[in-house]
């Protein structure tokens, strides 16, 4: 009888310290209607977490850990039906080229927590965005990133730098105070090669989900 007993507690402490191990170990999961994800490695996104949430409901995503612009492409691809998505606790310092523009569901964006760059067009025409959470990090905001995002609302701080019609149509944003961009603008070269490497990867990634259903 004793010796039972104790098989018990062990079989018991085994499916305790498994379900403990599996919790700590989790890189996504689902709540309601939120999908969060903890990415480790820069990259691995789609693959390891991204694809997992195709087929789910949710309207919000959470994401954390290491990513790189391979990652955001792959997002970029897959955020049509969420209405926010968080990328604060990431490493980011950098949105580029039109990583997130027509975005007709999207109502909140958090950016990264050290971010300290938004390309060019890289919200244009998301006409339901309105908020997004920028971090005391961000110096420069490029030309057109926020084009036809009507209900936008946003009070910018004067030290922020933004390029040409940055919130064109945007009645709600007062951004009277801020400064304009003088660095020296992009080459077509380099700005071509951001429009490309986005492209690739928003091309990519749908291969890789229609190759994978």
């Amino acid at each position: 009888m004793k010796n039972k007993f104790f098989k018990i507690i062990s079989i018991l402490a085994l499916i305790i310290t498994l379900g403990i191990s599996s919790t700590i170990h989790a890189s996504w999961k689902i709540e309601n209607d939120t999908f969060t994800i903890h990415n480790e490695e820069a990259g691995e996104l789609y693959d390891n977490n991204l694809k997992h949430g195709l087929s789910c409901n949710c309207k919000h995503i959470i994401i954390s850990g290491n990513i790189n612009d391979f990652d955001l492409g792959s997002l970029g691809c897959f955020v049509s039906n969420y209405n926010s998505v968080n990328i604060y606790d990431t490493n980011i310092f950098e949105i580029k080229t039109s990583m997130f523009c027509n975005k007709y569901n999207l109502k909140k964006f958090v950016c990264p927590k050290n971010l300290k760059s938004i390309g060019r067009n890289c919200f244009f025409n998301c006409p339901n965005l309105e908020q997004i959470v920028m971090p005391d990090s961000l110096g420069t905001i490029n030309d057109g990133s926020f084009q036809f995002c009507p209900e936008l609302r946003l009070i910018l701080p004067s030290s922020l730098k933004i390029g040409k019609m940055v919130f064109h149509k945007c009645p709600h944003v007062d951004f009277s105070k801020c400064g304009k961009l003088s660095t020296l603008r992009e080459t077509n070269c380099e700005t071509n090669k951001v429009e490309s490497i986005s492209f690739i990867t928003n091309i990519y990634t749908l291969l890789t989900k229609t190759l994978s259903n």
